[in-house]
């Protein structure tokens, strides 16, 4: 794994922290991270163990950045129908970027379900297209 890889999946995540805190608070994300096998058992205790909300949000950052892309992927399967708007977030602002690339903007917006809550929601539904939308992080490189 490259160095950028790491710096990438940290920087995308940290610019998404407050919705990150927001589903700690308002959603079992870690419990939904051990369940999808993102989290071992020992750091989601690690995590748990940790007072500041701010505190454990860097350092869910930190882990799931320390394995770029693929623990990224895994990341994003795994909160995907439970935290629908972070991963509506996390896309849009992937695709913005690949949009800046030159040429003429896209007017593309990934919106993932519509609902009326900005907390993450609880959906029992196929894990399909959306993080596949997210394979656009890493081409980048491959260029």
């Amino acid at each position: 794994m490259m160095a950028d890889e790491t710096a990438e999946v940290r920087s995308l995540l940290m610019r998404h922290r407050l919705s990150i805190v927001r589903d700690l608070v308002g959603t079992g994300l870690l419990q939904v991270l051990l369940k999808g096998g993102v989290l071992t058992v020992a750091q989601e205790e690690q995590l748990n163990a940790e007072d500041s909300l701010e505190v454990r949000c860097e350092q869910l950052i930190e882990l799931i950045a320390g394995g770029g892309f693929e623990q990224f992927k895994q990341f994003c399967y795994a909160i995907e129908s439970e935290c629908s708007q972070l991963i509506s977030d996390l896309i849009n602002d992937k695709l913005s970027q690949v949009d800046d690339g030159g040429g003429e903007p896209q007017r593309k917006r990934y919106d993932h379900h519509h609902h009326g809550s900005s907390a993450c929601v609880n959906r029992e539904h196929s894990q399909h297209h959306s993080c596949c939308d997210l394979g656009v992080i890493g081409e980048t490189q491959n260029h």
